[in-house]
């Protein structure tokens, strides 16, 4: 019997997200997908009184399968609000922190039921009505908590601004990639000199920033976009005038060009943490003005072409063609030949 009761439980888990609750969720929200789980959960409560006065089991399955209903429905709402409601960078921790909760939960019932509700139970027939009178008094409080949803502000995230979402940062990734194959193109004209194209290319990114900082809405994300766009082609060109020059020390150079790359793991919490600072002093633009904090890196990279273009240009623009390495080959083949004819 206890087999049957958690089969029809965890049965409910199997069918009803991505059936009820998830053509909820994509058609109404989180909000309704809350209350509707609630008022199954509520129901599934109330199914243990008639099942408790005819001693049915059968009963008992449905109203478990109908109480595991309305619980997967939550956790359908519930896991995706966590996650995606929020900094990005907290959405694991939230929604650890919501399971461990719901744990604390799992561990705290059954002591409460067997210290508590069920203490001075004495036969089945009485142990039987206390259950009964259990899952009423949760199904009261289930439809307190409808209630509170139902006046609660709550954000709403629909399929439509995920959607969006995405084409835009599709759009962006667009740009990187065919400003990309531009920049390549250009550089193979001589008047584009390679290092022309850097200055240039960081030039607009830190413009398109500042542009972003001091617009709002659909301008400021067009704005970002271009900065993508034109940031596309700078690393490439950067790791490549790098190496110029270096001789027997390329291998070194190239390889802390790349650790270079790890900016990545500094700028973005500096600008969270600034966007986080900003709000809760209540600036109205907190995440427009953290974009400083890139703009500040793309001053820092601008040194470089400014050096390149003013200091060393000469060097950087020696475009010849080499034999390195071919004649020494082909004198070490020509030797090997001879003291394989001399064995």
């Amino acid at each position: 019997m206890s087999s049957g009761l958690s089969a029809a439980y965890f049965g409910a888990y199997l069918l009803c997200p991505p059936t009820f609750a998830g053509w909820i969720l994509r058609h109404f929200g989180f909000r309704v997908t809350f209350m509707c789980g609630l008022a199954v959960l509520s129901v599934g409560c109330l199914l243990m009184w008639p099942s408790g006065i005819k001693h049915s089991f059968g009963g008992f399955c449905g109203s478990m399968f109908v109480v595991g209903m309305g619980l997967s429905t939550l956790e359908t709402a519930a896991d995706p609000f966590l996650a995606i409601c929020g900094p990005p960078r907290y959405s694991e921790i939230r929604l650890n922190l919501a399971q461990a909760v719901q744990a604390m939960g799992s561990f705290v019932a059954p002591l409460l039921a067997s210290r508590v509700f069920f203490a001075s139970t004495v036969d089945d027939a009485e142990g039987l009505k206390n259950v009964q009178w259990v899952y009423l008094s949760v199904s009261g409080f289930v439809s307190f908590l409808i209630f509170l949803f139902f006046i609660a502000p709550m954000p709403e995230i629909t399929d439509a601004d995920m959607g969006t979402q995405a084409n835009i940062f599709a759009v962006a990734q667009g740009l990187y990639a065919l400003n990309r194959f531009i920049a390549g193109g250009l550089m193979t004209l001589r008047i584009f000199r390679p290092r022309l194209i850097l200055a240039a290319y960081l030039l607009l990114s830190f413009l398109f920033t500042f542009l972003a900082v001091i617009t709002k809405d659909a301008t400021s994300i067009s704005m970002l976009c271009l900065v993508l766009c034109f940031e596309s082609a700078c690393f490439a060109t950067i790791f490549t005038l790098g190496l110029r020059g270096l001789g027997r020390f390329t291998k070194i150079g190239g390889s802390l060009i790349v650790a270079a790359i790890s900016g990545g793991a500094v700028f973005p919490p500096i600008a969270g943490a600034v966007a986080t600072r900003l709000q809760r002093n209540g600036s109205k633009k907190p995440f427009h003005y953290a974009m400083i904090v890139p703009m500040a890196g793309f001053i820092i990279a601008f040194i470089y072409p400014l050096y390149i273009n003013i200091w060393n240009r000469n060097t950087i623009d020696i475009r010849r063609e080499t034999r390195v390495g071919i004649e020494i080959a082909v004198e070490s083949k020509d030797i090997e030949e001879k003291n394989m004819r001399l064995d």
